[in-house]
C-alpha cells in the first residue's frame, strides 16, 4: 500500500485505488481464504463478487471484495455454482442484490449499504471460520 490503512478506523466505503482495495479485502478477511472449507493464506487475492465490467462504480467498493486463494479463485471465476456458494457462505447474497438494485441511485444508498454490510461482514466472518478465530483471538491477546 502506498498508505498506511487500518482497517478498523477507515471508515470509507471505497477504497481510493486498486492496489489498496486489495490489500484492505485481504486484511478485513484476516489474512485467510474465504471459499467455504479451504482456510489457506497464502497468495490471497481480492476477488470482486460483482463483475467489474457491469458494475463498474463498484469497482473499489470494499464489501465487494473477498480474498481468495489462487486455486478457489480461479475455481469460482470457472464455476458459477462455486460463487454461488461463495455469497451464500459469505453472508452477502441479500447485499450484492441491493447493492445491483441500488446500482443507477444515489450515492448516499450504496454509503448505507456499504457500511451496513461491512459491520455485519466482520461479525459473520469471525464465528464461521476456525483460522480466522485463532487469528482474532491472537490479536486480542497479545493487543
Amino acid at each position: 500500500m502506498s498508505k498506511l490503512y487500518d482497517l478498523d478506523s477507515y471508515t470509507e466505503p471505497f477504497a481510493p485505488d486498486k492496489s489498496t482495495w486489495h490489500e484492505l479485502t485481504i486484511y478485513r478477511d484476516y489474512h485467510a481464504c474465504q471459499y467455504p472449507d479451504c482456510y489457506n493464506d497464502w497468495g490471497l487475492v481480492g476477488h470482486h463478487l460483482l463483475t467489474k465490467g457491469a458494475y463498474v462504480r463498484y469497482m473499489f467498493l470494499l464489501c465487494v471484495g473477498i480474498a481468495l486463494c489462487p486455486l478457489c479463485h480461479t475455481s469460482v471465476h470457472n464455476n458459477l455454482e462455486k460463487e454461488q456458494i461463495l455469497l451464500e457462505s459469505c453472508g452477502l447474497g441479500s447485499v450484492i442484490l441491493q447493492l445491483k438494485a441500488a446500482y443507477h441511485g444515489p450515492e448516499s444508498d450504496i454509503v448505507e449499504i456499504a457500511r451496513i454490510a461491512h459491520s455485519e461482514r466482520i461479525t459473520y466472518k469471525v464465528t464461521k471460520n476456525p483460522l480466522i478465530r485463532r487469528k482474532v483471538f491472537r490479536k486480542e491477546l497479545f493487543a
